[in-house]
């Protein structure tokens, strides 16, 4: 849907990833997971490459600098986590090389403040409560996915603005799963997030 403007990645003049086309690694990936052994060899060839090169490693080149500059890597909007959470997690799934794991933790350890640091300092979001659901959501299956895989070791909760913006939502209810609505945010009640934490 994002290619239609000029159609690079369609042309291959370069590999952008967007919300869609992270979401689509993600699910290969756990279908790659969940099937191990299942899928024939030839099969399971053609998704890792095509994975590798639509999401993977035009990931990795970005995180160091040297690939298509994605406006979401070190961006505020809800793409930030989205994007991350399911290049992430799907590089984590199919890959066993610890290096090539810890360059994507490193790459969202570093981009995720940022997003974070699109909020208020009270953890105010300015989107609204139903990009907050969105966004804030896939911030947190971010971090629980890197906290597993690093045994704790890399915490994403841990970021100082992460707890005031987990509590922006609950504060800003009118009432019980009432909360205001404006710009193109509708009146949604919170998600219910506290499994997480």
């Amino acid at each position: 849907y994002h290619d239609r403007k000029s159609f690079g990645n369609f042309y291959g003049k370069y590999r952008s990833i967007d919300l869609n086309g992270s979401m689509a690694a993600l699910n290969a990936a756990m279908a790659l997971d969940a099937l191990k052994g299942m899928i024939p060899e030839d099969l399971k060839s053609r998704v890792m490459a095509a994975m590798r090169r639509n999401v993977l490693e035009p990931y990795l080149k970005d995180a160091a600098g040297t690939g298509y500059r994605h406006f979401w890597f070190f961006g505020h909007s809800n793409w930030n986590p989205a994007c991350h959470s399911q290049c992430v997690g799907a590089a984590l799934r199919v890959l066993e090389d610890k290096t090539a794991r810890a360059k994507f933790i490193e790459g969202a350890e570093r981009a995720v403040p940022f997003f974070l640091n699109g909020y208020s300092k009270e953890g105010y979001c300015q989107e609204g409560l139903d990009y907050w659901n969105y966004g804030f959501s896939r911030y947190l299956r971010l971090a629980h996915t890197v906290r597993e895989a690093t045994s704790g070791k890399v915490d994403l909760f841990a970021h100082e603005q992460a707890e005031k913006c987990y509590f922006y939502a609950y504060g800003f209810q009118l009432t019980e799963n009432v909360s205001p609505q404006f710009g193109d945010g509708m009146a949604s009640a919170p998600s219910k997030l506290n499994l997480f934490l």
